[in-house]
């Protein structure tokens, strides 16, 4: 049983330390909170690595490789 037991204790960080959605993913999350005078919505865009590359070329619209506050609001606008 304790040897068991060593075995889990050794195995169990190295399962939990796998990413479990990739490099690919792409995740969303809105929340509406309604009020009586107006309805708020959160959003959350959250883009793995390789999403984010693929995605960097239409937020950075004049092409300097950076994203400038204007470019990011102006994404997010979209």
């Amino acid at each position: 049983m304790k040897t068991l037991l060593a075995v889990i204790a050794v195995l169990a960080p190295a399962i939990a330390s796998a990413h479990p959605l990739g490099n690919f993913t792409t995740n969303r999350y809105a929340a509406l909170t309604i009020e009586p005078q107006a309805i708020r919505v959160a959003y959350a865009l959250d883009l793995a690595e390789l999403a984010t590359y693929r995605e960097m070329s239409v937020v950075d619209s004049n092409g300097d490789g950076t994203a400038d506050p204007a470019e990011r609001d102006a994404y997010a606008a979209r």
